[in-house]
Parts: C-alpha cells; structure tokens; sequence
C-alpha cells in the first residue's frame, strides 16, 4: 500500500513525540528493568476479561488446555528486554506502554459505537490508534520469530546494523554499530527492525478506511496473541482485522466506507477467530469459554 496516493497523512505535529524519545528520561533514572512483559497489552486483555478481577478463558495452543487465567499473568519473561553493555534493557516495553497511554480515550469511542453509526477522530486521537494497531500486529510472537529468521538471519552483517541503528540515541552512531563498537545480537537486531517498521505500518493504517465490526450476540470475537490478523483479500490491497473486545474488532480496509459501524454475520466472526487462532502462537484468550470451545480442533 502505498502511502504516498493517500489523502490521508499524518504530520510531523502528530509525530512530535515519539515513544522512543519519551523513554530516554525514565531509562536514566535508575529504576527497576521490567521483566515480566505482555505480548499482548494487559488493557487490551482486560477488555476480554468476564469479571473484575480481569479473569478470562485461555486456550493454550501448544498443550491444549484450557483455563481461567488473570490478566497480568499473561506475560513472557524478558520478551523484548536485551542486554547493551553488561546491562538488561527494557527501552521497547517503555515504548509500548507510551503507546498504549494514549488509546483509552480513543478505545471508548469504539466502544460507544452501534451498528449503523459512525464514528470519527481528531487526527492526533487517530495517529495514537494508528501506533497501537500497528504495535499490536508487529509485537507478536510470529510477527517477531518471523523478523529475526526470514530479515536479520539472512541480512548482511551491515544491514542487520543499519536497522539496529533506528533505535534510541544513546545506543551509539549509526557509524559506531557499523564499525563494530557496538555489538547487536541477532535477537535484538530482531527487536528493533520490527520497532522500526511502527510508523511505516502506523502512516499506512493512519491513511487507510476504518470501519466497526460488531457481533451483539454470540459468536463473539477472541482475542489471540497476534491480535491483528493481516492478509491480502482476494481483491487485493490490504486488510487489517483487530478486536477490541468480544462485541467489536476494528477493520482498516481502503475497500471499506470510512467511520462505518456495521453488524458482522455469524459466520464471518467464526472465521476471524479461526484466523485469530491459526496466527497465534501460544495463547487464544476469550470472554466465553463457548468461543474457545469451538477452536479446538
């Protein structure tokens, strides 16, 4: 998709603050390293949550159980953290939760909207959403395996390099990496080439249509560790498919009237989460145990 023949752009007003920069203050201070980080944000899980204490069903995919799981025990230990001169660094997870601090807002008017509404933002509340939809398609398990065996294992040394070079200011030059002073590992090269593919992917789902699907009654919507499903429609372009909750799932669509909200048959939702379950790698999260149920093969 080619972001230049769009109407829709988002300025450098919009991109003043970037998660990066707003993490060199917080990784000066001294404070603790976060190890227990969530592939999926805890706010996003908790919007599938059936009670308070942000309990939801989870299927897990590699021994096919299925269980009641808190929120905040969905993590991965040291997911995205890496180790830069003899010390553990956790500069992405400060990144995300930057992006994620400015979604609630934007969440609850999805979450206001009915079939047959429509809905619309101002372009600062859009670009925050456009980063968040664009973190939760590029930080998930498969998304990152399949950065670091098909981009940076089979990269040049120096291209590898040049990625890991994006990343914050004060991991050196970009000369400094080249020449070999500063040393990447392979895992962390991973890291930063899908960080830096976020507002490429963010400009694209900033200029692209939005629409609402809404499921008011059951099948509802799951919610797997690759939460935005992606895949090129038989009519070509590009489709971009997240929940937000069991009732709703954004759709970023060119092909698709702007700021619609519509009701999204039964077996369209069955298929989303047959493609949720397929795309994820080792969790399937829901509200009803039915729709996990149903993805068991």
């Amino acid at each position: 998709m080619d972001v230049s023949e769009a109407t829709r752009r988002p300025t450098n007003h919009h991109l003043r603050r970037t998660p990066w920069r707003s993490t060199e203050k917080l990784a000066r201070a001294g404070r603790q390293v976060a190890r227990k980080e969530h592939v999926v944000p805890r706010l996003h899980y908790a919007r599938f949550a059936f009670d308070r204490q942000q309990h939801l069903y989870c299927l897990d995919k590699v021994s096919g159980a299925l269980r009641v799981t808190a929120a905040d025990r969905l993590y991965i230990r040291d997911f995205y953290n890496f180790m830069f001169a003899g010390q553990m660094r956790d500069d992405i997870e400060m990144a995300l939760g930057v992006i994620e601090n400015r979604t609630p807002r934007v969440l609850k008017t999805f979450d206001r909207t009915n079939a047959g509404a429509s809905f619309s933002f101002t372009d600062q509340d859009r670009y925050a959403m456009s980063l968040y939809l664009a973190a939760l398609h590029l930080r998930s398990p498969r998304m990152r395996s399949w950065v670091l065996d098909d981009l940076v294992k089979k990269a040049s040394h120096a291209v590898a390099l040049r990625f890991a070079a994006a990343g914050p200011r004060y991991w050196g030059s970009a000369r400094a990496l080249l020449e070999g002073s500063v040393r990447v590992t392979p895992e962390e090269q991973a890291a930063l080439v899908v960080f830096r593919e976020l507002n490429r992917v963010g400009r694209i789902i900033f200029a692209s249509n939005w629409s609402l699907a809404i499921r008011p009654r059951a099948p509802h919507f799951v919610l797997g560790d690759a939460p935005g499903v992606g895949f090129v429609p038989p009519r070509g372009g590009w489709f971009l498919f997240v929940p937000i909750s069991p009732e709703r799932a954004i759709a970023v669509d060119r092909a698709r009237q702007e700021g619609a909200a519509f009701e999204m048959p039964a077996a369209n939702a069955v298929r989303m989460n047959a493609l949720a379950y397929e795309a994820s790698v080792h969790t399937v999260a829901a509200r009803d145990k039915a729709e996990l149920d149903a993805l068991i093969p």
